[in-house]
């Protein structure tokens, strides 16, 4: 909501001033040089300079095949139909077909006036709707802030379906995709305009959090396949500890310990003397395992960056 207000406002500021510095340089038809400008707006700070130079490259090559065409054969109908037979794949094949919708209305200013001089008029209007989308296309809000919300909105849904899952009660999952899926977004967006130090780490935490998210979808439709028998209780019991010990904190650590002697009483249980006994049995050591692999994770994250 942020980065979309913001070029919302961009796009009122680049405008107005389209409008203003190209009426001040008194060229004819100003109010297309405020209309390109927003046109020319990105929401990422990356493209911008690639983007801009294929518009003011687009339009170049546009006025010239116009002049040329247009002072060869005369202006009409016929003409301006061969002249965009022709621009139209070339933009495509020049790989700057971003500027066809400016350079297609100032090559139109040539052909309504009849004047192959307009072309001047037409270049100047481009060249200054470019250069000012150009310069607010490098200012960017930060969105380390919002980020860091969404991190935390992750994390606080991963506690609560832990907690359901303690409860051996049924989980849904969207939620928290939605929010890895809004962070994530959100972390591209920053990463392509500040380049800030923290984004790397930012980024294998919620690489990490989405693995987490996978396993406890496996780790949910596998213990709803499980009666609620004993071994399955004492899991349950073990996963209630999950609750409030998720965060950016090395919460792992301890869970891991706690496991490893769950692990160890569990090898100490006496076979399972039933088929239904020995497959109940193999479904939660593959949760188990699954668990491990879940705490390993944010171990090795931890691990990675050094937090204790």
């Amino acid at each position: 909501m942020k980065i979309k207000l913001f070029l919302l406002i961009k796009m009122i500021i680049g405008f107005l001033l389209g409008v203003i510095i190209a009426d001040l340089l008194h060229l004819n038809y100003y109010y297309t040089a405020g209309v390109f400008v927003v046109l020319n707006l990105e929401i990422s700070r990356k493209p911008t300079f690639l983007n801009s130079l294929k518009r003011l490259l687009d339009a170049t090559i546009g006025l010239l095949l116009a002049v040329a065409i247009f002072s060869l054969l005369s202006i009409n109908v016929f003409t301006l139909a061969l002249l965009v037979v022709i621009f139209i794949p070339l933009s495509f094949a020049l790989n700057i077909e971003k500027g066809l919708p400016s350079s297609l209305v100032v090559i139109s200013q040539l052909y309504i006036n009849q004047n192959p001089a307009m072309v001047y008029n037409a270049f100047y209007i481009v060249l200054v709707s470019v250069a000012i989308a150009f310069a607010l296309n490098l200012i960017t809000p930060p969105l380390k802030k919002q980020v860091q919300i969404t991190i935390s909105m992750v994390d606080e849904k991963l506690n609560d379906l832990l907690v359901q899952l303690a409860h051996n009660q049924k989980v849904d999952f969207q939620q928290i995709e939605n929010y890895l899926s809004q962070a994530k977004k959100s972390l591209i967006q920053d990463i392509e305009n500040h380049l800030f130090p923290y984004a790397i780490r930012r980024q294998d935490y919620l690489n990490m959090r989405q693995e987490q998210t996978s396993i406890l979808k496996r780790i949910a439709s596998t213990l709803e396949s499980v009666a609620l028998i004993k071994e399955k209780k004492i899991i349950l019991t073990y996963l209630s500890s999950f609750e409030n010990n998720i965060g950016e904190e090395n919460y792992a650590a301890f869970l891991k310990e706690e496991l490893d002697d769950l692990l160890a009483r569990f090898r100490n249980e006496k076979l399972p003397i039933s088929r239904d006994e020995f497959e109940n049995r193999a479904r939660l050591y593959y949760v188990l395992m699954e668990l491990e692999q879940f705490l390993n994770l944010k171990m090795k994250y931890h691990e990675k960056y050094a937090i204790i």
